[in-house]
């Protein structure tokens, strides 16, 4: 990442710094523990992430299936789906990743 000090009268003023990346984070939102039950068919899902700038760096996948349909909103960090589950124990796997990890 790259960004240009705006500081005045600074010698090193206006040049490009770089700034390290830091290691993608993921918060639950929604539900709110890492196991829930219901007797929906479907649930949805809220995540907020630090770290990522574009749905490309985020695998949703339920069951072992990679879902296609997920919304990432980078100006709030917020990302959100609805999982179809199937009867029983169902697995949500959600991987983000960006340059350090």
């Amino acid at each position: 990442i790259n960004y240009t000090a705006p500081a005045p009268g600074n010698g090193d003023a206006g040049r490009p710094r770089s700034v390290p990346a830091s290691d993608p984070v993921i918060q639950l939102v929604t539900p709110g523990t890492l196991t829930a039950t219901t007797s929906d068919q479907s649930y949805d899902v809220t995540m907020r992430t630090l770290g990522i700038t574009s749905s490309s760096q985020i695998t949703v996948k339920v069951n072992g299936v990679t879902a296609s349909s997920f919304n990432y909103a980078a100006s709030t960090n917020t990302l959100t789906f609805t999982a179809n589950l199937n009867n029983g124990v169902n697995t949500i796997n959600v991987r983000i990743q960006n340059s350090v990890g």
